[in-house]
């Protein structure tokens, strides 16, 4: 599965949640087709700013894995359950 990130600092791409896993978006942010893909996100919602799209990159992540995005400052991380530490009582 594919997913937009935006991993440069200012604005991320918190306004574009619903639309992150769109092929077409994602096709367009690929080729790096910028006014295309603004015009697109525009089409759909004209309110949503798109002020962090020419940083965004795509990822990939496993078809049900468990992941969330963490943004500090703008940049966008995607962060993976695996990367999580598992809270165990020490029984000794």
């Amino acid at each position: 599965m594919q997913i937009l990130i935006s991993p440069g600092y200012g604005a991320g791409l918190e306004d574009l949640d619903d639309l992150r896993t769109d092929l077409k978006l994602i096709k367009l942010v690929k080729e790096k087709k910028w006014n295309e893909a603004e015009a697109y996100i525009k089409s759909i919602d004209d309110e949503i700013d798109t002020e962090g799209l020419r940083d965004a990159v795509v990822e990939e992540i496993t078809n049900g894995e468990y992941y969330t995005i963490e943004e500090y400052d703008g940049s966008e991380s995607i962060i993976r359950q695996d990367a999580f530490y598992l809270a165990k009582e020490n029984n000794e």
